[in-house]
């Protein structure tokens, strides 16, 4: 796999590895358990992960803990991630759009984490 050699250099470079996260995308499949405040960092009720027994309020925490999961599954789990870019298109709604930036504004603003990070 090339993931691998590419965790293992930004390991020993103390690097970051870097996504981008864009909730939006999944938005055309939500689920009954993932209601449209889920994505787009609304207030709701909240969704357990069975695995890890962890409540996520939002799919952007959710997404960047998957990361963190396959890189601990590949013995990474110290390895920093990084959002390098997200968004939501207005295109799509403008409305929605703002909603979700202002969300990911205030959690920069207050530095809030994910629930594993």
């Amino acid at each position: 796999s090339i993931i691998e050699p590419f965790l293992k250099f930004l390991t020993e470079s103390r690097s970051f590895f870097m996504v981008n996260i864009y909730p939006m995308y999944l938005s055309k499949h939500i689920t009954q358990a993932m209601d449209f405040d889920f994505i787009l960092m609304q207030p709701n009720e909240g969704l357990d992960d069975p695995r890890t027994r962890l409540r996520y309020f939002n799919l952007f925490d959710a997404m960047i803990d998957a990361v963190y999961t396959a890189m601990a599954t590949l013995n990474y789990s110290e390895l920093q991630v990084v959002v390098t870019e997200t968004g939501w298109s207005s295109k799509e709604n403008g409305e929605d759009a703002a909603i979700y930036k202002d969300n990911v504004i205030n959690r920069v603003l207050n530095r809030i984490g994910t629930p594993m990070k």
